[in-house]
């Protein structure tokens, strides 16, 4: 659910973006189909920290 929500946004997006579209999802399960994600090369982090915004590639 969540990586479907992911591949549908365009430009960048954040974790509560996420959040909103998944409100049934923990935060820590987001931040671990981020990572995988970003492991398998189709996201990127462009801005790292607390308000942190992500990218499709």
């Amino acid at each position: 659910m969540i990586k479907d929500v992911i591949m549908h946004f365009i430009g960048e997006f954040s974790i509560q973006e996420i959040e909103q579209a998944c409100p049934n999802v923990s935060r820590p399960t987001i931040y671990r189909v981020l990572d995988a994600l970003k492991n398998e090369g189709a996201v990127d982090c462009i801005v790292p920290g607390r308000h942190a915004r992500w990218v499709r590639k």
